[in-house]
């Protein structure tokens, strides 16, 4: 096979994951199917080598998509899970504050950063960050078919649905991403299947998250003439409507299709006196950047953050981030 990525497997990297007997694979919090899909894959991978590996996540797993990994996750680095020789592989987290407990449970160990994101201020001893790669999974299975090995059926099945969700079902890919498809076409060789991924991340949902998403649309509110389109969802919401309606299917897919559009911002009222803000943009507006300016993180095209506060304070501190950038691009119309 001649090298089939943007990107190369260090030495240093190599080693990092033939040194040790035991690894402890962490994701970020609020996690993303992506961040869940891509350290089960290495984990399983790694047991192949004759390695233990353990995942952590501190969750929550309340997104539909992802509530069927829970289980797979553990939450808490104990002692136990710290001896010997362990070392530590984060993956998916752009700065160290966004792996949560499990992170500050492995503060001491050998650590490898494996990641598509080339931003915050850099951590861990040994690092693999390929920016040019749409998807951390990708990069694991860059990992697993660069060593000479393919993924296994089980792993392909992972690999797949962490690289659909964090590609938008391939709708967010641009030109020279040709090989994300021959990537692609070799899991499904390998036993995956874009049906049952495409199932997994928008199929079998409850009634409720219909009625919830005909809510948020009908509250959208069009911002810097249509360039920005503003909903929330409150914690009164899913008391009328059911717990089941939490979340957002479809929304931002739906909205970012609005003629006009280029970005798009929703705040979701979690908890008293705490939000989930999430941004989308097309190309013009670099939502990550405004993300981390809000303690958060992501891509140029689709971040978020939580904020402690209300969704009134979430809401002006989001649009304050996102203000320079909007003005400018209503003034080019």
């Amino acid at each position: 096979m001649s090298h089939p990525y943007p990107f190369q497997i260090p030495e240093s990297v190599e080693r990092f994951i033939d040194d040790h007997d035991s690894y402890l694979l962490i994701g970020h919090r609020e996690p993303d199917a992506d961040c869940l899909a891509s350290p089960l894959a290495l984990a399983s991978f790694l047991r192949r080598r004759g390695k233990q590996a353990r995942t952590f996540c501190q969750g929550p797993f309340t997104r539909p998509e992802i509530a069927g990994f829970a289980t797979r996750f553990a939450t808490r680095v104990t002692p136990d899970d710290r001896a010997g020789d362990a070392a530590a592989i984060v993956l998916d987290c752009s700065t160290a504050d966004r792996t949560g407990e499990p992170g500050t449970g492995v503060q001491g160990l050998p650590t490898l950063v494996i990641d598509h994101h080339a931003v915050g201020k850099p951590f861990g001893d040994v690092r693999l960050i390929a920016p040019a790669v749409p998807a951390t999974a990708l990069i694991v299975q860059g990992l697993i078919e660069l060593s000479g090995d393919r993924p296994t059926q089980e792993e392909a099945e992972l690999l797949l649905f962490g690289t659909c969700t964090d590609t938008g079902f391939f709708r967010h890919l641009r030109k020279g991403t040709g090989y994300v498809f021959r990537a692609v076409a070799r899991l499904v060789d390998a036993g995956a299947s874009t049906e049952s991924a495409y199932h997994s991340m928008f199929g079998a949902r409850p009634f409720e998250r219909r009625v919830m998403l005909g809510r948020m649309l009908a509250r959208t509110e069009r911002l810097y003439d249509g360039l920005l389109l503003y909903t929330a969802q409150y914690m009164s919401d899913r008391a009328e409507i059911g717990d089941a309606g939490r979340g957002d299917d479809d929304l931002h897919t739906l909205l970012q299709t609005v003629a006009g559009t280029e970005a798009l911002l929703v705040v979701r009222e979690e908890r008293p006196g705490e939000c989930s803000v999430s941004m989308r943009s097309t190309t013009a507006v670099d939502v990550g950047s405004c993300a981390r300016t809000l303690g958060g993180g992501g891509h140029p095209q689709a971040a978020g953050c939580v904020f402690r506060g209300t969704v009134e304070q979430a809401r002006r501190a989001a649009l304050a981030t996102l203000a320079l950038q909007m003005e400018r691009l209503r003034r080019r119309r």
